[in-house]
């Protein structure tokens, strides 16, 4: 009885210490760099990639996170959603503090900001996407910016012939990216395609974002949800970025992630880069956490993409 006892300490002692594990890592930033050639098809760049971050924290002011990009020296950030969480407000701190993080970002780099499946279900979406204009943030919702006539800072509604004029106050940062040659698409799906045992056809998502253009073009599509993978790449997506699964919250080897925040075991795209007939797929493991807080073996991450 006695030796036991002892077993189910040592093994209480265990789990608490995994959890804890799990909660701290949260907290331990990671930065993963991937290269990726275009083939000729655009000149060689930076940039780093921003995902679902739910609001959470790094250090004050976010200065461990700001302090990581400013290393990477990039050409412009990308956001694929998820930066607050749901039923938040723009009012509430919470949301302020992100704000200020993505007000300090763009001071420095111009940023392209897609929805993820949190922002549709705040409670005051609009307002909030008022303030990423408002600080000069390229809001792209199901619509497109072509990076070589950044001057004239046009969005374009890639569903209609809407042309949607940009802060142009954020051109004496962007001028450094004409040299870029890439079109920079952000998908906005409907929370319904979130849901279990739903699909996305490649007329759906040409219904989203209208037909690939026939150019030459470096194609970035900024994709909250990886699950739908091989539709963006069939669409003609040269490099789709990806979050939304928090890099399946637990990782083991040759199993990669385990669950998914919509609680799928072993998701397909769960992280990292996998590449399609001459198309790349990433898919980042995340910033931050919202239903389950613990990460185990699967530290947040900070991705750099490099085009060469």
């Amino acid at each position: 009885m006695v030796i036991n006892m002892k077993l189910i300490i040592i093994i209480l002692i265990l789990i608490i210490l995994f959890l804890l594990y799990g909660y701290f890592s949260n907290y331990n930033l990671s930065t993963t760099t991937y290269e990726i050639s275009t083939e000729g098809k655009a000149p060689v760049s930076t940039w780093v990639l921003l995902t679902d971050l739910h609001c959470c924290k790094y250090g004050k002011e976010y200065d461990r996170l700001l302090s990581a990009i400013d290393e990477a020296h990039p050409d412009g950030v990308l956001i694929t959603g998820d930066m607050v969480i749901k039923h938040i407000s723009t009012s509430d701190e919470k949301c302020k503090r992100v704000i200020r993080l993505l007000e300090n970002i763009a001071s420095k780099y111009p940023i392209y900001y897609a929805d993820g499946n949190h922002e549709p279900r705040m409670k005051d979406q609009d307002r909030f996407i008022e303030e990423l204009r408002r600080i000069g943030i390229n809001y792209l919702d199901n619509s497109y910016i072509d990076l070589d006539n950044i001057n004239e800072s046009d969005i374009v509604n890639s569903g209609s012939d809407n042309t949607l004029k940009d802060n142009k106050e954020n051109n004496n940062k962007e001028n450094k990216l004409t040299k870029s040659k890439p079109k920079i698409y952000g998908l906005n799906l409907p929370l319904e395609y979130y849901k279990r045992n739903t699909a996305l056809t490649i007329k759906e998502l040409k219904g989203f974002l209208g037909d690939k253009p026939n150019d030459e073009k470096y194609i970035i599509l900024l994709a909250h949800d990886p699950t739908y993978a091989e539709v963006y790449t069939e669409w003609g997506a040269d490099l789709t970025l990806c979050g939304h699964l928090h890099g399946g919250i637990m990782r083991l080897p040759h199993f990669g992630g385990v669950i998914s925040p919509g609680f799928r075991f072993f998701p397909k795209y769960d992280a990292g880069r996998f590449d399609m007939d001459g198309r790349t797929v990433i898919v980042s493991r995340g910033l931050g956490t919202h239903h389950l807080k613990f990460r185990f073996f699967n530290r947040p991450e900070l991705v750099i993409i490099k085009l060469l």
